[in-house]
């Protein structure tokens, strides 16, 4: 399926794909019929005039049943403010059980 994302910042991504072919081959003769193509294949490179005929069908893309499907962005990551560390304390004697003097690196 041709799948054309579409958006812009802060918008959700639109998704557009072109499925089935829907062109009525027989309304001249007051019937009904498709040709059974599932699906567009562009025939040509994007920016030029066959990039609108399907490859299978040899239809337009306006044949083809349009399907847009949103895709929601994911909210902006949220800030956290850096991690500050207290400053050391010096005491001017030192205890032998004081065991926070090596987990602070002071």
């Amino acid at each position: 399926m041709a799948a054309q994302p579409r958006g812009g910042r802060g918008r959700p991504v639109i998704l557009v794909m072109y499925t089935v072919c829907l062109r009525n081959h027989a309304a001249a003769l007051g019937g009904y019929a498709v040709d059974g193509c599932g699906e567009f294949t562009p025939t040509g490179e994007d920016g030029t005039p066959r990039e609108f005929l399907c490859a299978a069908c040899n239809c337009h893309r306006n044949f083809h049943q349009r399907i847009d499907m949103e895709i929601p962005q994911p909210p902006p990551p949220r800030r956290r403010a850096p991690r500050v560390d207290p400053p050391c304390q010096s005491s001017s004697s030192f205890s032998s059980s004081s065991t926070n003097t090596t987990a602070a690196g002071c």
